[in-house]
């Protein structure tokens, strides 16, 4: 869930490999979700697992501001980046779709922002990266197994399945 500037050091620091990323959901077109981008698609590119792609969903304009990200990061080498590491951009509207790796419910927000119910092996995750409507609330908390708020504010929300919480400021 989105590519902040310290998203690659989180992932070091956790050990985690970054050649097992297969998607990353941004929500919005702001540099706090997004300006780590680059470093992660370049740090995959070098991975020894960039045999699968690495799926970039996120609202419309991703695939240009996430390229123009890479270029001004890596000048010259954001092409080559690209396609080592076989990124495909995925731009969401208001819809159901479904990947080669994941089944996700996309709902534009105010702006250019997306929130997110993402479906994994049978579960399900709600994610908002502010406070919503209490209608959007209703559509991505239904039977969802975990809630993702990234929002300075006090989540409200209640109902079927919600396991987790968790607000980030």
């Amino acid at each position: 869930m989105e590519a902040p500037p310290t998203a690659l050091y989180q992932l070091k620091r956790l050990r985690k490999d970054i050649g097992n990323l297969d998607v990353i959901f941004i929500s919005g077109l702001e540099g706090e979700r997004t300006f780590g981008l680059p470093f992660l698609l370049a740090e995959r590119a070098l991975s020894r697992r960039t045999g699968r792609p690495l799926w970039v969903v996120g609202p419309r304009g991703i695939a240009d501001y996430g390229m123009a990200q890479l270029r001004a990061a890596f000048p010259g080498m954001a092409d080559e980046i690209a396609a080592q590491c076989r990124v495909k951009w995925e731009e969401v509207d208001d819809d159901f779709s479904r990947n080669q790796l994941v089944a996700y419910l996309s709902i534009r927000l105010p702006g250019s922002g997306v929130a997110y119910r993402i479906l994994v092996e049978g579960r399900a995750l709600a994610y908002a990266r502010d406070a919503l409507c209490r209608e959007t609330h209703a559509l991505l908390d239904r039977g969802a197994d975990a809630w993702v708020l990234n929002s300075g504010e006090k989540p409200n929300i209640t109902g079927d399945g919600l396991e987790l919480c968790l607000a980030m400021a």
